[in-house]
């Protein structure tokens, strides 16, 4: 039987109901909305979390299944007249962010007028989590990209209540995320939600992170690990970088770097990422954000080093909003057709490699040398060349074009 008639057939029977793994995203809203607190989230072999029924306390009422994107998907938007090269006018945020800031200064500006915002941040166990920010200081820790599961415990109801106390709330996250938390409120309480959706290649999984993090902290056991950032926001790359409490950091060479090689490669992703049904045109958010990848193609633009957002507003709302941040967001109009083949999700799921089944099984038995040399988890020529200092790429460069 097709998957969204056993679905329907669920729902109508008022019977509890939790998706089948490759349809799950674990964004845990089944979990938020259960008053006997039946359904919890629990990690599988490959470290993802999902959720688990207690049956000798489930009361059968069926609210799981109502608030279930997979089941009631919500609806989607298209303004692909309003697409935008953007970024933060403060260098402040642009400085620390992942891309141009824009999720920075959008999260400020909600913050700043009496709101609050969702983020990402590590917590004390480098876990990542997802929590509500009602202070500047707290968007600087949730600025950077993080390549992981995000735990959303507690998410829903935050958010549920700071609408109910009659505060605007800005939501950021995947797409999922987003679906997620629109299918958990009614019209009423939506009308002080501004969402923001996330251009998303997948995640992989917070078992696997766990694991991986473990094993960075055993290689350095007399030096304290003060931050992990996946990304070398200087110069736009995905090199994760280590930060150490006596204020000294660490570029992770390349046989140290299973982690984000896997998560590039595909080979760590979620199942449902495969066959995601937010990878297209029309968006669940407000806005769109990522990076606009492709943007120094273009004559004239200077700005790339210092990175530059994707930005699509996608509705009437998204359109107040951005108008009422102004100057704070510097943009360019853009076609929309420029912008997808440098962000290929966009448009479509990321492909399922070959070998992804048995990946977590070697993950968490291998050693890294074992791991990166039998999943290819190498550099490519280019990324090997940009690691190497300043000084020998100008060498190499002048030997290439004298």
């Amino acid at each position: 039987m097709a998957f969204i008639e056993f679905a329907i057939m669920k729902q109508l029977s008022n019977e509890p109901w939790l998706c089948p793994e490759d349809e799950c995203s674990g964004c845990g809203a089944c979990c938020a909305v259960c008053e006997k607190s039946a359904i919890t989230m629990q990690e599988n072999r490959e470290g993802f979390r999902y959720p688990q029924i207690d049956r000798n306390i489930c009361i059968s009422c069926g609210a799981c299944s109502k608030v279930c994107h997979a089941l009631n998907p919500p609806e989607l938007h298209s303004r692909q007249d309003s697409v935008f090269a953007a970024w933060a006018s403060n260098p402040a945020f642009r400085n620390n962010s992942a891309s141009g800031g824009i999720a920075s200064i959008l999260a400020d500006h909600i913050i700043s007028t009496g709101g609050v915002a969702t983020g990402v941040v590590f917590d004390k166990d480098f876990s990542v989590v997802m929590e509500l920010l009602d202070s500047q200081e707290d968007i600087g820790r949730s600025r950077g990209s993080k390549y992981v599961e995000v735990i959303m415990d507690g998410i829903h109801a935050k958010v549920k209540e700071a609408l109910k106390n009659g505060q605007r709330v800005i939501f950021i996250g995947s797409p999922c995320q987003v679906a997620s938390i629109l299918c958990t409120l009614g019209d009423r309480l939506r009308k002080n939600l501004i969402t923001c959706d996330l251009i998303c290649h997948g995640i992989p999984s917070s078992g696997a992170w766990r694991h991986y993090f473990a094993r960075l902290r055993n290689l350095f056991p007399n030096r304290t690990i003060s931050d992990f950032l996946f990304r070398d926001i200087k110069h736009q790359r995905t090199m994760p970088i280590l930060c150490f409490s006596d204020d000294s950091i660490m570029k992770l060479p390349h046989n140290l770097n299973s982690f984000t090689r896997a998560f590039l490669k595909n080979y760590s992703l979620r199942p449902v990422c495969y066959q995601c049904r937010y990878s297209q045109l029309q968006r669940v958010g407000d806005f769109s954000i990522g990076d606009f990848w492709g943007i120094e193609k273009q004559k004239g633009f200077s700005r790339i080093r210092e990175g530059i957002s994707f930005l699509s507003v996608n509705t009437a709302k998204g359109k107040s909003l951005l108008d009422e941040v102004g100057g704070g967001i510097a943009s360019v109009p853009e076609a929309l057709e420029f912008a997808v083949p440098g962000n290929e999700h966009l448009c479509h799921s990321c492909a399922k490699p070959e070998g992804r089944d048995r990946f977590y099984r070697d993950f968490f038995a291998m050693n890294e040398a074992e791991l990166i040399r039998k999943y290819h988890l190498y550099p490519t020529l280019i990324e090997s060349l940009l690691t190497l200092p300043q000084r020998v790429i100008r060498r190499i460069a002048r030997m290439i074009f004298r």
